[in-house]
């Protein structure tokens, strides 16, 4: 279980978001080299546009890896699995905190060492489906949590 799951996908838009503003740098850099050839070969034109071309997609995935390397590798670290136990020594609970906050799935049990609850965590808040079993290990209940906050159906 990886801490940084959830938050690898509003990452991976932040990357999406400042490739977008490359491309958009290309498109002004293409009218301008479009203004500068007008007057030479066709053939010189699409040499100097293959070159860019290249340049542009080495130099957006370059970007892309070091950003997504950098940030997994530094989510992974700070991630911390912690686990909490009743005097009987049986597994409590069990949860990642990331930055002072829970995240991804926290499971709590019974004494007897069957699953009481399991809930999603994001940035902290209860988000995704929380399910709630009984101590013979049967679902009794699931509840939709939307950044901390029940929804009600």
């Amino acid at each position: 279980m990886k801490a940084y799951k959830l938050s690898f996908v509003k990452e991976f838009w932040n990357i999406i978001g400042f490739s977008a503003s490359i491309a958009l740098a290309y498109i002004i850099f293409i009218s301008v080299l479009e203004s500068l050839f007008s007057d030479s070969s066709f053939e010189t034109y699409l040499l100097v546009m293959l070159c860019t071309s290249i340049f542009f997609l080495v130099l957006i995935s370059l970007i892309v890896i070091k950003y997504c390397s950098e940030n997994i590798i530094i989510k992974e670290m700070k991630a911390k699995e912690e686990r909490e136990y009743y005097e009987n020594g049986k597994l409590k609970a069990e949860y990642v905190v990331y930055e002072n906050r829970r995240e991804g799935i926290e499971k709590i049990f019974h004494e007897n060492g069957n699953l009481k609850s399991e809930t999603e965590y994001e940035n902290g808040l209860k988000n995704g489906v929380a399910k709630l079993y009984s101590e013979d290990g049967k679902l009794i209940r699931e509840i939709k949590y939307k950044k901390g906050e029940m929804e009600v159906k």
